[in-house]
């Protein structure tokens, strides 16, 4: 049984996750597109969806517009269907799920769609892609880059998850993106923590990985087992994604405080014309903002994920009151940041766009 001064402080870590949630989509709701990118197409069972601009949950209902970081939830025996309104691209969202989509620029000022799984399991069905536009599922443990294929990901509590391709090919990559693996059609891959991602032998299975339903299962199963070992991990992943958001916050920086910035941005002010070399260093900026928003954009996706993992793994794990105290620290220490960081893009982007 947990003691009472421990109980205390995990219900001031909850607290905290749902403030950081609520901030975080504040924020990017700043900047993001607001107008609607998806539709609900089908539905069975029980379903909800959070509408991150209005802080409130609905139903699901038939044609319901979904707009970036709006949260789809499934429940036991229910099933969801949703279609991208500018592409012929379905995702099906199974019972006990839970995934937000969401659309921002790349580098190459091109859509990229951002689909964030917390847990449970899809199915996709992604139409060609044309130029740069980019589609990427995010999972707790990898990243899946796709141009056009028919798949299905699934993750457990614990956050490990698996990749089955019917046709085309996947590329996934691990947590930091630096070992990455191509999955074709036929083929399976599971991604777990702290491992690169490893296609499946079909020689020798093991009865886990026989379906995705297996899989996530016999995950779950364990989840209580090695929750504490999880979150220690899952801390570890936040910690160097920590570190990520003051490197881009230095980023900010020296373009706010570069000469020909604040002389260019003087000049605008005063609404007098830009010579040639003072269009191009302007240009120049935009195209560093940008990819300084997408980077962020993709730490902020998986923090959001890790956090939701988190919170699930949570009451499992039998913590001591030093770790509590420890992972308090850190979560308030990841809200300061990812706020300062936040608050100079946002002026950043007004000032540039």
């Amino acid at each position: 049984m947990i003691k009472f001064k421990k109980l205390v402080f995990i219900i001031f870590i909850f607290i905290l996750l749902f403030y950081f949630n609520n901030k975080i989509f504040s924020q990017t709701n700043q900047l993001n597109n607001l107008k609607p990118i998806a539709k609900i197409s089908y539905f069975s069972g029980k379903a909800k969806i959070f509408k991150q601009n209005e802080q409130k949950e609905y139903e699901i209902n038939l044609d319901l517009l979904i707009s970036s970081d709006d949260i789809v939830t499934t429940e036991k025996e229910s099933k969801v269907e949703i279609v991208l309104l500018d592409k012929n691209t379905t995702i099906t969202i199974f019972e006990n799920s839970k995934l937000s989509l969401s659309q921002i620029l790349n580098n190459n000022n091109e859509n990229t769609t951002f689909l964030s799984i917390f847990y449970g399991k899809i199915k996709l069905f992604v139409s060609k892609l044309t130029g740069k536009e980019e589609f990427v599922v995010n999972t707790p443990t990898g990243i899946a880059s796709v141009r056009g294929t028919e798949f299905e990901v699934a993750s457990s509590d614990l956050g490990d998850s698996i990749i089955k391709v019917y046709e085309g090919k996947v590329q996934v990559y691990d947590d930091d993106e630096k070992n990455s693996i191509f999955v074709e059609q036929n083929e399976t891959t599971i991604i777990e923590f702290n491992k690169k991602p490893q296609k499946i032998s079909q020689q020798n299975i093991k009865e886990e990985h026989k379906s995705i339903d297996n899989f996530i299962n016999l995950r779950n199963r364990y989840s209580s087992e090695i929750a504490k070992i999880r979150i220690k991990e899952i801390f570890k992943i936040l910690n160097i994604l920590n570190k990520n958001t003051k490197f881009l916050e230095s980023k900010v920086n020296e373009i706010y405080n570069n000469a020909w910035f604040q002389k260019i941005f003087q000049l605008i002010k005063e609404k007098k014309e830009l010579n040639p070399q003072e269009k191009g260093y302007w240009s120049a900026f935009r195209n560093m903002l940008s990819s300084i928003n997408y980077i962020t954009y993709k730490n902020i996706y998986k923090i959001k994920i890790l956090v939701e993992l988190i919170k699930n793994l949570l009451p499992k794990a039998n913590l001591t009151q030093s770790e509590i105290n420890n992972y308090y620290k850190q979560l308030n220490e990841t809200i300061q940041n990812i706020e300062n960081l936040f608050i100079k893009l946002i002026i950043l982007n007004k000032i540039l766009n």
